[in-house]
């Protein structure tokens, strides 16, 4: 059998977990707010060690550190919660279907008109968790495929039609990882 279906309901800790993974593995905007901290910090440490710098000037320069270094956490939680929030409501009660076959990706939303069909040349990347598969289109573009929630086929058939169905890269290779150990 060549052909695993997934049937689940919308899950607000496995899409927290997707876009913190998305955060930190797939985008850099994250890292660039974090050097920023690390640079305005440098500053302030740099202006406190000098000693012609007044008090007005040195409460400004680690204001600017608290902020930007404070930025980060800020930007993680109140980003990943929007999105999720948005797709709750989008979403309801009703499960998402994910068909996976040798051809193609088939994802349907309960309660919506249509489905939408995916090729394999499509899909960018799969990154493999404990919980899920991130099945990545694009840079900022995804499906999660939740492992528990498999109701035909298993996960070695999954990562069989990965394997085989995937576009390789220029060096030959598809881009699957597996991000954790088996036991």
């Amino acid at each position: 059998m060549n052909k695993v279906t997934i049937i689940s309901k919308y899950s607000k800790k496995i899409h927290l977990a997707f876009y913190r993974f998305h955060m930190f593995r797939k985008s850099t905007k994250i890292y660039f707010v974090i050097l920023l901290g690390v640079f305005t910090l440098y500053l302030a440490i740099k202006y406190t060690l000098e000693k012609e710098m007044d008090s007005t000037n040195l409460l400004i320069v680690w204001s600017l550190a608290a902020f930007t270094i404070l930025l980060t956490p800020i930007i993680m939680i109140t980003r990943t919660s929007v999105i999720v929030n948005q797709e709750k409501k989008e979403r309801k009660e009703g499960s998402e279907i994910l068909e996976f076959t040798k051809d193609r990706i088939l994802r349907k939303v309960e309660n919506t008109q249509g489905s939408v069909a995916i090729g394999w040349y499509n899909v960018n990347s799969v990154y493999e968790t404990k919980e899920a598969f991130y099945f990545y289109l694009s840079a900022d573009q995804g499906l999660v495929a939740v492992k528990q929630d498999i109701t035909s086929g298993d996960i070695i058939t999954l990562r069989n039609l990965i394997n085989k169905n995937m576009k390789p890269n220029k060096k030959g290779k598809i881009a699957y990882k597996k991000c954790f150990k088996e036991k």
